[in-house]
């Protein structure tokens, strides 16, 4: 598999492969939580040139059950820590020195494969309406205001990571579609 893909995509094909479904019944609706091991394995970067910001960030998610949490206050080594952890939901600062929080996201969206969901959510005190609609043309998912409401945190990491549990578990079941219809079709044509 792609090392770009967090472990519970492994989870997901070994659920198919003995004919486990996963759907969305497996979250609870209304927002409330998902299931406890898609927390705890989903895997956040936090990108914040503050200490304080990163730390609150840290607390509130861990609190919230989220166990694979990762940070760096310094822009320059997020694409490191982007390559070692291989995120599957990422938290960024737009505001930071050396490298701002717009730059990292172009580098960070050249890093993920063609067909993959990896949600950026903007970290920033600017809710302007150019600055909202630069971060989305970049592919940001969603913006949390600072100062942050904690509850609006893990609110949107939850909708997130969840979002991004259903697509892997969408692109799972198209693999497998594809490969039972190779298979069919190789059957049909030796059978002809």
């Amino acid at each position: 598999m792609d090392n770009h893909l967090p472990r519970y995509e492994a989870e997901v094909g070994h659920r198919m492969a003995n004919c486990q479904p996963v759907d969305a019944a497996d979250f609870e609706t209304g927002g409330a939580s998902m299931d406890n091991e898609i927390i705890r394995s989903t895997r956040i970067l936090i990108v914040d040139d503050t200490p304080g910001n990163i730390e609150l960030l840290e607390r509130v998610l861990r609190q919230a059950s989220y166990q694979e949490i990762f940070s760096t206050t310094d822009p320059r080594k997020a694409l490191e820590q982007f390559n070692l952890y291989n995120p599957d939901l990422v938290l960024l600062d737009l505001m930071m020195p050396h490298l701002d929080g717009l730059s990292l996201m172009k580098q960070l969206r050249s890093r993920v494969p063609d067909g993959h969901y990896l949600p950026i959510v903007v970290l920033t005190a600017d809710a302007t309406t150019s600055t909202r609609r630069q971060a989305l043309t970049l592919g940001a998912k969603d913006f949390l205001t600072k100062p942050f409401d904690v509850t609006e945190v893990v609110l949107r990491v939850n909708n997130l990571a969840e979002t991004r549990w259903l697509h892997v578990q969408l692109r799972e079941k198209l693999n497998a579609l594809e490969e039972a219809s190779k298979t069919m079709a190789a059957v049909s044509s030796a059978s002809l």
